[in-house]
Order: C-alpha cells, then structure tokens, then sequence
C-alpha cells in the first residue's frame, strides 16, 4: 500500500470511528437506568473515598437510589452486592477527570450523561480494534467492510450503546487478546512474551 493510500484509509476509519461515536452518544434508545445504574456513583466513591461501599453517600441529598433495597446493591436475603466491580474500577480515571470539571456523579443526570459518553467512545474503540484484529490476516479494504458489519449488526450497537454495560469491557479486553494473539502466532521474537501477557505458558521455542 503506498503512503497516499495508507493516509486515505487512515481518514476513512477515523471518520467511521468518529460516525460511530455520534450516532451511539446520540441514540434515542438509552438503558442507562437499568442494570448499569450506580456503576459511576461507585467509580466516584472509590475516587473519592478509597472505596466502592455507597455507604460513603448515605445521606447525601442528590442520591437517587436507596441503599437497603436497590436490586443493584441488595442481593434477596439483604448482602451488599454489585452488578458489575469491573466498570466502577475500569472507569475511576474518567471519573476522576470528570471530577476535575466539577461534575458529581451521584446526581443521576450527569452520571447517565458521562454513562452515555463512556459507552459510545467503547463502541468507536471497539470498532477500531476490530479494524485492526482484521488487519493482522486480511486486507485494508476487507478489513474495514468487517469492522463496519460487525460493530453496526452486532450488539456493539444496539445494546453496548445503550448503557455502561460490562460487556462493553469484556469485548475490549477479547480485541485485545485476540491481537496479542495474532502477533505472537505470526512474527518471531517477541512470541513468549505476548503469550507469557494473556496468561499462556509460552511453549514455542
């Protein structure tokens, strides 16, 4: 591929990325209330107090969720439990940063707001490392035709675009392996250390 070209493809799947972004941030269908509720109140918890127990706001006059019987922090028989520890963690630098701006997320309105930013720039990440996943076997072109279908006729659009849900991480951390994977199946050198990284035991000599 010559340098011109490299640079048009490079436009083309930044714009697509971009297009992906803004049509999942601006997406009328929000879930943002359902099960991925409090995941950022939790993030801001931990960024604040150094812990994911809620408890840190009971009393607080913008928190909108009741601590003793919310089916996100209430198991039947009353434990303290939460939907997903993995997204409050993943995200504390985000929140961190939005904290920086002034926003708390525990008033509900900015938490679905940054909810709704945080899941469409997943959704323009993932389409690019689907790009990219396809660039290790397949050409540019076919390549970027696989990410578009795949991120547009999946559940990347119409479900992890909706909310903060942790399988928008899952599927982020799956890209990655998968391309860890690809480089250490298909160049020498650095193969066990790629392996070694996903937690394989590097058998190849």
């Amino acid at each position: 591929m010559t340098a011109k070209a490299g640079q048009l493809w490079f436009s083309v799947v930044a714009g697509t990325a971009t297009a992906v972004f803004v049509l999942a941030f601006v997406s009328p269908v929000e879930m943002v209330e359902s099960d991925p509720a409090v995941a950022l109140v939790a993030s801001q918890a931990l960024v604040e107090h150094g812990t994911l127990d809620l408890d840190v706001y009971r009393g607080h006059p913008d928190l909108a969720y009741d601590l003793d019987t919310d089916h996100r922090l209430r198991g039947g028989g009353g434990e303290v439990r939460y939907f997903s520890v993995g997204v409050p963690v993943a995200f504390a630098p985000a929140v961190w940063v939005c904290n920086l701006f002034g926003l708390d997320l525990v008033q509900r309105p900015v938490e679905f707001a940054v909810q709704n930013l945080l899941s469409a720039l997943l959704c323009a990440l993932i389409f690019v490392l689907l790009y990219l996943l396809g660039r290790r076997k397949i050409p540019t072109p076919q390549s970027w035709v696989i990410a578009v279908v795949f991120t547009f006729a999946t559940p990347i659009m119409s479900t992890l675009a909706t909310a903060l849900w942790n399988t928008g991480l899952q599927t982020v951390v799956v890209c990655l392996v998968l391309l860890i994977l690809c480089g250490a199946l298909g160049g020498p050198g650095s193969t066990r250390g790629q392996l070694a990284l996903v937690g394989l035991r590097p058998e190849i000599p």
